[in-house]
Order: structure tokens, then C-alpha cells, then sequence
């Protein structure tokens, strides 16, 4: 009995590789076209006149995203959240940003499409990344970020020196932990004292993020 065209194995193996890429270029449209309509979506969901901008803050995890917000209210910044790195990265589309609070809790630290994107498109904003260890931290600096926190329960005020020192005295990364060192919280009067900041304050208000409109 002859075998069917279909059944040749070479011509079997060729049929399986093409239908693998026709499977993948309609996954990889898809994924595309959700990316594009991401925008959209969060204008439909949250409104464009809900998006604040400043900070953005990527977690799934609500008690997180609370603590967090309740230290960045506290000092009287705003902040967006968005729930997936497509999500963030719409959000971003959106509004003017200075940081991204990325939370990579619950995998080992990897670099992903929304880290790419910022370091690309808006190598600017500043991302402080939720990790489960020094090592993933180390990894997330390597890749861009500007310090790091470890676990859910991590400190408050570390998280409020962070924010000083990045949106504040615009330092460009935290010196401390890209050293390899462990944060001492002492990046705020490493740079510069209270009183160069209040004399450089004094001459031009504007200089202050915290404070300008």
C-alpha cells in the first residue's frame, strides 16, 4: 500500500515546522495588537483624567501596593498602578513618569519587555524594583534600575531615602548598593548636606521635584 502524500516523514516534518510558525506569527499579532490597544483599554478603564503620572507602580499584590502608596502620599506624590508590565507600559504611553516601582517578587530577577522599554524609550525614569534577594538586586542595577527593596516587608524609611535621593538630589544611581554594599540609608548626606540642599532650594525652587507644580 502507498503511503499518503501527507504522511512522507520529510514532508510530515515540514508541515509540523509550518504550522509551529503560522501558530506563532498569530500569537506574536495578537500579543502585538493587545500591546497597541493597552492604551485604550486603561483611557476606557481608568480615564485619562485619572492617570496622574509622577509614579508608576507595577504589582499584582494589593497590601503591597497600598504600603507603597500610603509612603508615597505621605510625601506628597502621586502615583498610577498598573497590574502587568503591558499594562505599565501603556500607562507610560500615557503620562509623564519620573519612576517606575517594579514589583519582581516571587521569581528570580529578570530583564523584562517593560525594563527594555524604559531603557530604550525613557531611559529617564528611575526604577526601584521589589526583589526576593541581594543577588536579583544585584541583577535588576546590572539592568538599568536604581536600587532595589527586598521582600514585602521591607522598610519604609529606606523606601522614603530612595525616593530622596533619586527624585530630589537626582542622583543617577544608588552608589551604595551599585558598590555591592548594603543600604545604610546614608545616600542622602553621602552627595550632599542638608544645607547645600536648602541653599541650592533657596536659589532656584523649581530645582525640587516634591515641590514643583
Amino acid at each position: 500500500m502507498s503511503r499518503r502524500p501527507d504522511s512522507h516523514p520529510s514532508l510530515k516534518h515540514r508541515l509540523d515546522f509550518t504550522r509551529r510558525r503560522v501558530r506563532n506569527a498569530h500569537w506574536e499579532l495578537d500579543r502585538r495588537v493587545r500591546r497597541a490597544l493597552m492604551p485604550l483599554d486603561i483611557q476606557e478603564d481608568v480615564g485619562i483624567s485619572n492617570v496622574k503620572g509622577d509614579i508608576l507602580v507595577i504589582t499584582r499584590h494589593d497590601h503591597t501596593y497600598r504600603r507603597i502608596r500610603s509612603v508615597l502620599e505621605s510625601e506628597g506624590l502621586r502615583c498610577d498602578r498598573a497590574e502587568s508590565n503591558s499594562e505599565g507600559i501603556g500607562f507610560l504611553s500615557l503620562a509623564n513618569y519620573r519612576m517606575v516601582i517594579h514589583d519582581q517578587l516571587g521569581r528570580d530577577w529578570r530583564s523584562t519587555r517593560l525594563v527594555r522599554y524604559v531603557s530604550r524609550y525613557q531611559h529617564y525614569i528611575k526604577i526601584i524594583s521589589l526583589v526576593r534577594d541581594k543577588a536579583s538586586g544585584h541583577r535588576a542595577m546590572r539592568d538599568g534600575g536604581y536600587s532595589y527593596l527586598i521582600g514585602r516587608d521591607f522598610d519604609d524609611d529606606r523606601l522614603l531615602k530612595c525616593l530622596t535621593s533619586s527624585l530630589r538630589l537626582e542622583h543617577p544611581v544608588c552608589q551604595v548598593l551599585a558598590q555591592g554594599e548594603s543600604c545604610n540609608k546614608s545616600c542622602v548626606s553621602s552627595y550632599l548636606t542638608s544645607d547645600d540642599f536648602m541653599e541650592e532650594l533657596l536659589e532656584n525652587p523649581d530645582s525640587d521635584p516634591y515641590l514643583a507644580n
